[in-house]
């Protein structure tokens, strides 16, 4: 088994280009580049110490998703009973991560409620309602920091 031994610098260096006037060059073995958020096609060749290039290989960058919003569109009832009760969030847009959290309250004071379960389109959370029928209002913040409208339902 031969081994390739380079007494010196392999790679002399590496251009980067998206375009004929927008270059730039990177010197050593190793790059990292800074692409932006717009999508484009980038063309990437490696000089060798003697200031031979390679083919252009071609790397496609895409820009990141929009975040998303979060929608709340249904929320299950809840029995006005001194009792632990699970309540389902229908809605678009969650983002199941540490960061969701779920805010249930009634007028204008809400409290943090953890999460049991979570997937993109439904988060469930257990509360006890208390004794006293009322209506109930519930937030998303997503695990991206978007927060959802406010969807109200009312305690039987």
């Amino acid at each position: 088994m031969s081994q390739l031994t380079c007494p010196q610098r392999c790679v002399a260096e590496i251009v980067v280009s998206w375009n004929e006037d927008s270059q730039f060059e990177h010197p050593g073995y190793g790059s990292s580049i800074a692409t932006g958020a717009i999508s484009r096609t980038w063309a990437v060749t490696v000089v060798n110490a003697n200031k031979v290039a390679s083919n252009s290989a071609v790397l496609l960058v895409f820009s990141p998703p929009p975040p998303t919003t979060p929608v709340v569109t249904a929320v299950s009832s809840l029995k006005a009973a001194n009792t632990a009760q699970t309540l389902t969030i229908a809605g678009t847009g969650f983002t199941p991560g540490n960061g969701l959290k779920v805010i249930v309250g009634y007028n204008s004071y809400g409290y943090y409620y953890p999460v049991i379960t979570a997937t993109a389109t439904q988060i469930q959370v257990q509360i006890d309602p208390g004794t006293v029928a009322r209506t109930w209002e519930v937030e998303v913040i997503d695990s991206n920091v978007a927060i959802s409208n406010v969807a109200a339902l009312q305690s039987q």
